[in-house]
């Protein structure tokens, strides 16, 4: 017999004393165990049954893309059309420790090696001169490409920079856009620069191709070159449990039951200064721990036989 939702409310419900909705109402007991198991749970366990295919395709001329939320980390390799390029940064850990040289030459734990290696310069120049009465200026189409994120405009009064999406924002009102493909660019300052005032524009240039490295960085993958064409990326991940709503639900392996029962009631405990309880509930809920550990290697070991055989 495995453990559903509404299993292992009732034993989180035993293991606590709260028996009663009067002592925690149910929409708490639901959330605190979403809680736990969405993100305290990952955090403890690296399991191979939480390691899936994540695949996405590049939109030419985008070099950044949101990692999804509901990952907790990607192992190497990552794979672009197929080939196993340079793979930056990651943070990925293995039983607490970071895991540096594990997966080979193609992959860099620092992400400052990316920058390094990419070698991403900025261009800096006076771009327009104030008349003290136009306040809008802009640039037609070039014959390069503006890294999202890297535009600066400023009169040294009012300061614009982009966000990411080719929008442009002055610190003091103004507004314009960036076109990142082609270059364009256009301002309105709040106040006309004054008379005489340089306007500087400053930006990163680049020239796309196929993507050779991948940076994980600040919620981000980012491809260098910046892709000139759609391709297809493709890497494993660890991801995170799905959240429980109904009594039926079940975790992705019920035998994970005991353990997400154990670790929610240990979270009240804490959260309510209990800490006696906290202490002898923790006792237990390691114990659930290594069994959770024990099965998930035993399964690997399994898993690996069968392929061998």
């Amino acid at each position: 017999m495995g453990y559903d939702f509404g299993d292992i409310k009732d034993k989180v419900r035993l293991i606590t004393g709260r028996l009663s909705p009067d002592q925690i109402s149910d929409q708490e007991l639901n959330e605190r165990i979403n809680n736990y198991l969405h993100y305290e749970f990952p955090a403890e366990f690296k399991l191979e049954t939480n390691l899936v295919p994540y695949t996405f395709l590049t939109v030419k001329g985008q070099q950044q893309y949101l990692v999804p939320e509901n990952f907790t980390n990607f192992v190497p390799p990552v794979f672009i059309n197929g080939l196993d390029f340079s793979y930056y940064g990651g943070n990925y850990f293995n039983n607490g420790a970071a895991s540096l040289n594990r997966y080979g030459m193609n992959y860099f734990f620092n992400p400052s090696v990316y920058y390094q290696s990419v070698g991403q310069y900025y261009s800096r120049n006076v771009w327009r001169i104030g008349d003290g009465v136009t306040t809008g200026f802009s640039q037609p189409a070039q014959n390069y490409g503006i890294l999202q994120n890297t535009v600066i405009v400023t009169d040294n009064v009012e300061t614009f920079t982009d966000d990411g999406l080719g929008n442009l924002t002055g610190s003091l009102g103004g507004s314009g856009v960036v076109n990142y493909l082609d270059g364009s660019i256009s301002v309105n300052f709040a106040t006309a620069p004054v008379s005489g005032a340089q306007i500087w524009l400053t930006f990163v240039q680049y020239q796309s191709g196929q993507p050779q490295s991948i940076l994980n960085f600040d919620g981000f993958f980012r491809f260098y070159p910046v892709p000139d064409n759609v391709y297809k990326i493709e890497m494993v991940g660890y991801q995170m449990p799905a959240i429980l709503l109904d009594a039926t639900d079940t975790p992705r392996l019920q035998e994970w039951g005991p353990c997400i029962a154990y670790g929610t009631a240990r979270a009240i405990f804490a959260d309510n200064g209990e800490l006696d309880r906290y202490a002898e509930i923790t006792a237990l809920y390691k114990e659930q721990v290594k069994y959770v550990n024990r099965r998930d290697i035993q399964n690997t070991m399994n898993r690996s036989a069968q392929r061998s055989s």
